[in-house]
């Protein structure tokens, strides 16, 4: 890979190389022998942000160029005492990066509706002795509160700008967009 301005890459300490490509948005890491062990293409673009299948057929693409990259071990000591919960990535489904383990599909034990919204939605357990109590972040991780009751509750997000939000049960993650 050749990028004309901006490029680097560091060895890790497994060996591999990490790679910068600015020119072209991508970051990935090889092993020794050359093998691909994940690659990523950044969905930021000087239009704004665009899924992934976008990028090889859409002739207004300009990627937004990329300085850096950085891959942090499990064992950084800034991760050390945080609860760190992983979010959509920044491109949503389908995912760009296939080095991203243990996704699951959320379950269907509760029903949010409507989806999408123009203001507040519902989330409903399906019964009315079922406690609920549902954390909704924006796609940056930012809380935007917090809701509890039984059953069923509803949230307000008539005040928020449009867009993709996450809601959290305690157990799973969800999604709802608001028109």
């Amino acid at each position: 890979m050749y990028s004309q301005i901006m490029a680097g890459a560091e060895i890790l300490p497994n060996g591999n190389l990490l790679i910068c490509s600015s020119r072209q948005g991508v970051f990935f890491e090889v092993t020794p022998v050359g093998d691909t062990v994940w690659f990523y293409k950044s969905p930021v673009t000087t239009s704004g942000i665009i899924g992934r299948d976008v990028f090889t057929t859409d002739p207004e693409y300009k990627n937004d160029l990329n300085f850096r990259t950085i891959k942090y071990p499990v064992d950084y000591p800034a991760f050390s005492g945080r609860t760190i919960i992983p979010q959509e990535p920044i491109e949503g489904e389908p995912w760009a990066c296939e080095a991203i383990t243990n996704v699951k599909e959320t379950s269907q034990r509760i029903k949010i509706y409507p989806n999408p919204t123009l203001a507040s939605f519902i989330v409903d357990a399906g019964s009315d002795n079922t406690d609920l109590t549902i954390e909704v972040t924006d796609i940056l991780g930012r809380g935007l509160g917090k809701i509890s009751g039984k059953g069923m509750v509803e949230f307000d997000l008539s005040s928020y700008p449009s867009g993709l939000y996450f809601l959290y049960d305690g157990k799973d993650r969800h999604k709802i967009l608001k028109q």
